[in-house]
């Protein structure tokens, strides 16, 4: 696509009215733009039109319109079904209770105060927010750095085409290519290389690791600079080495969430303390509850297991599972990115003498990889 038929098909608003849009406009007519396609468009967006759709694909998002049915869906949720051993435990534990109330109603520690473990139940409810917090700004950290790693694979294939392509006076098409091929690799190696995959589901190539990734970046664009004359050639070859060591400033990051957990002192003590205030909670309400003591000790257990489960899972958010982040999503969205600028710039005919297993060889590279694992028929 030329520049006057980019801007062309930007600039022209989408009319709602006619059959063809701006995108679906013919070469020729997007080369030879009107004047009012130049021109300042101010949109109406109105409440009764339904062509209005969002260019970016976005995850589903909890509204208040759901409410029924999560509720509905909660003995399909796949954290109800993580903590079933503890609701499970607790309830079989107030029975033990109940039973030996009914038995001895006389015993002394049936008349214990409540006051005591309404206070601990405020500090299990801090642990809880500690922990939960700590989780979360993992979770937010990885899902941070993956986002700096889209910008930057980003800017950097744009650098190489904008160094290396065709309308650059010392073009090299080939440097170009195969510097737009290398980088789309990196985010699916680097996921392959975060994510725990059973040993032998991935071939050689996918397994390289990202070190090696970056470093085949960093030697091939140092050969292409070589060929480059100018009063701009260093500047422009530390831009781009730059975005190397960006990319392994990522990978550092990425591997420091992953190798490091939250320390597993804090996390026993909160479980241990969790559980001794759930078990101990049916001694405070037996006499007046009675039976109806396995209900409420249900519903304490899901409510405050839950909530620890839930930092549990988002500690590490380079996961297999549902409740990490989408690192295929991700990378296959750089992925696309640098393809289009491949094919917008035919970059694939300066290829075609690659010999067919190195094709393979690259194809195998950038494609494969784990995806997510979720319990059938079950919800977050």
């Amino acid at each position: 696509m030329n520049q006057l038929a980019f801007i062309g098909a930007v600039g022209t608003p989408l009319s709602t009215g006619s059959k063809q849009s701006s995108f679906c406009r013919s070469p020729a007519a997007l080369a030879a733009p009107s004047k009012k396609a130049f021109l300042p468009v101010q949109a109406k967006r109105s409440s009764h039109s339904p062509s209005w759709k969002c260019m970016l694909d976005r995850p589903e998002r909890y509204t208040s319109l759901d409410w029924l049915r999560n509720l509905a869906s909660l003995p399909r949720s796949a954290i109800l079904y993580r903590v079933r051993s503890h609701i499970f435990a607790n309830v079989a534990f107030s029975a033990l209770i109940v039973l030996l109330y009914d038995k001895y109603p006389d015993l002394p520690f049936w008349q214990l105060s409540p006051i005591p473990h309404q206070l601990l139940g405020t500090l299990s409810s801090l642990l809880l927010v500690f922990r939960t917090n700590s989780s979360y700004d993992r979770f937010w950290e990885g899902r941070k750095l993956w986002g700096a790693l889209v910008n930057r694979t980003r800017s950097m294939g744009i650098a190489a085409v904008s160094y290396f392509g065709h309308e650059n006076k010392q073009s090299d098409p080939d440097a170009a290519a195969t510097l737009l091929r290398l980088i789309g690799a990196f985010p699916t190696v680097l996921k392959n290389h975060l994510l725990t995959v059973p040993e032998g589901k991935l071939s050689p190539a996918v397994r390289s690791k990202p070190i090696n990734v970056a470093q085949m970046i960093s030697l091939r664009a140092a050969r292409a600079f070589e060929r480059r004359t100018g009063p701009n050639v260093m500047a422009e070859r530390q831009t781009f080495e730059m975005g190397v060591a960006d990319l392994i400033d990522i990978l550092g990051a990425c591997e420091r969430i992953a190798k490091t957990p939250v320390p597993l002192s804090y996390s026993r003590h909160t479980s241990r303390f969790l559980s001794l205030w759930c078990l101990t909670l049916p001694f405070l309400y037996v006499r007046q509850d009675g039976w109806f003591v396995l209900l409420v000790q249900a519903a304490v257990s899901w409510a405050f297991f839950s909530i620890e489960e839930i930092g549990h899972l988002i500690e590490d958010p380079f996961s297999c599972s549902q409740f990490g982040l989408d690192l295929d999503g991700m990378a296959n969205r750089i992925k696309t990115d640098l393809n289009h600028m491949l094919e917008d710039y035919s970059f694939e005919s300066y290829t075609d003498d690659i010999a067919p297993e190195e094709k393979a060889r690259r194809e195998e590279l950038v494609s494969g990889g784990p995806t997510k694992f979720k319990l059938p028929g079950f919800f977050n």
